[in-house]
């Protein structure tokens, strides 16, 4: 799809809709996650697959990506009789449930959220220069700029010198030190109207994403958040939940845009495990608050 300055692919039942929709957002990659929403339309879901960075026209870094692109999406959808007044979930993984969540705190359509390996801030995007991942009405949005102490830094050196995979969990822990960008860059979950899925991995190696998605529920607690909200953490699990039953033995792959070899933590088995019982969680999770 090539429509309105949207970049995706939509898939959707082949019986007469209209039908609730589920808006896919893929990690800092810039890949479209087709085989997520080809699946979801297997269930009964309209799912659109949306890139936002890396491919086609599309800027080549997130980096400042308008919430305007995606709040376009989304009145595309409705526009449509595939999917017109029917409920609209935003879902993604990483650096897309950052997105996934900052749109739910932003958009009312949003009616839930689900985020894989979520961060509770918004973070310094994944580029030249430093600045957002977002913006919005023209202004990039408050982050936290990704400044790894000495130690840290050296860390990457030795790595990078023996071609070893970086396990990057410890710059965002130290990033978590920032406290006056982290006040202004927090997520304000507690504006979503509409229920929250949370699923982590406990051996997340990209970044601290159980910690970020304990952060959140507090945040929801401390906001008394009227919505149905739920955790889900695996011991044994990484940064790389995802579909079941197919295989989860990368747990170290070459970052397609920074070309780094990345830790993403987590066990075969475990990653398998939590992929598996996550996305049965998921369908209930959708059936019960998208119809």
């Amino acid at each position: 799809m090539h429509e309105n300055g949207l970049v995706g692919t939509l898939f959707y039942p082949i019986e007469p809709g209209p039908y609730s929709c589920v808006l896919l957002f893929s990690g800092s990659s810039g890949t479209v996650r087709e085989q997520d929403a080809a699946l979801l339309a297997m269930h009964g879901y309209a799912a659109l697959a949306l890139a936002y960075s890396g491919v086609a026209s599309l800027p080549r870094y997130s980096q400042e990506i308008p919430l305007e692109y995606f709040a376009r999406a989304i009145s595309w959808l409705r526009a449509s009789e595939i999917v017109a007044n029917q409920k609209i979930a935003a879902m993604g993984i990483s650096k897309g449930a950052e997105l996934a969540l900052l749109l739910g705190a932003t958009f009312p359509e949003i009616a839930a959220v689900v985020a894989y390996a979520p961060s509770a801030y918004v973070y310094q995007g994944l580029g030249r220069g430093i600045t957002s991942s977002w913006s919005y009405r023209g202004q990039p949005l408050p982050f936290v700029a990704s400044e790894p102490a000495p130690i840290f830094e050296l860390y990457e050196q030795q790595q990078l010198a023996e071609g070893a995979p970086i396990a990057c969990c410890g710059g965002y822990l130290e990033s978590l030190q920032h406290t006056s960008e982290l006040e202004q860059a927090v997520i304000p979950v507690e504006c979503i109207r509409g229920p929250i899925l949370l699923i982590s991995g406990e051996d997340d190696q990209m970044w601290p994403s159980m910690l970020f998605a304990e952060l959140i529920e507090q945040r929801l607690l401390e906001h008394e958040y009227p919505y149905w909200h739920q955790h889900l953490s695996y011991a044994g699990a990484g940064h790389k939940i995802g579909l079941p039953n197919l295989p989860s033995t990368v747990i170290q792959a070459r970052h397609q845009v920074s070309g780094i070899i990345n830790d993403y933590g987590g066990t075969p088995q475990g990653n398998a495990q939590a992929s598996r019982q996550s996305w049965q969680t998921l369908l209930d999770f959708l059936k019960q608050h998208l119809y």
